[in-house]
């Protein structure tokens, strides 16, 4: 059933679950989801913010840094995902066929995909946090950045409590 927004808040008030519904066509279920990213990204600003620009940058910098110190094994576990890639697609067609191979080979693979995953999330982190602490050292921005965070977090919070 579709509702407004007061509506949702009126049957949210009295009780009942709204999971079943939609507000103005996106489903409840959705916007909680939704909700809880807003707060979960309000709530890292925060904890940015306390940790301070000037150590995000560092962090940053010195994950570039050791990025260029390991880049031959970062080389290898780039051909170790590249190699793993078509393993885990003969994997999945074993385990509909086969289930007790799958079980053997699946962890195999797992060794191979992990550290590849790692090492991106790795390189991905130090870029997206040394950025962010730039952004934060820049005073202007620190103040629209935490202008946008509060009302973040209450619209958030709301969206989320909608599906409890």
């Amino acid at each position: 059933m579709d509702l407004t927004l007061i509506e949702a808040w009126n049957l949210w008030w009295s009780g009942k679950q709204l999971v079943d519904h939609s507000i103005h066509g996106a489903p409840v279920l959705w916007l909680s989801r939704a909700g809880k990213m807003l707060a979960f990204l309000a709530g890292a600003t925060i904890v940015l913010d306390a940790i301070g620009p000037e150590r995000l940058v560092k962090w940053g910098e010195d994950a570039k840094g050791k990025l260029h110190e390991k880049l031959t094994s970062k080389v290898i576990y780039l051909i170790a995902g590249v190699i793993a890639v078509p393993l885990i697609y003969w994997i999945h067609k074993i385990s509909i066929m086969e289930p007790r191979r799958a079980m053997v080979w699946i962890p195999a693979v797992s060794i191979l995909v992990m550290p590849v995953v790692m090492v991106a999330m790795g390189i991905l982190a130090g870029v997206l946090v040394g950025g962010l602490g730039k952004a934060l050292a820049d005073r202007r921005l620190e103040k629209i950045i935490r202008r946008i965070a509060v009302p973040l977090f209450f619209l958030g919070f709301g969206l989320d409590y909608l599906a409890s």
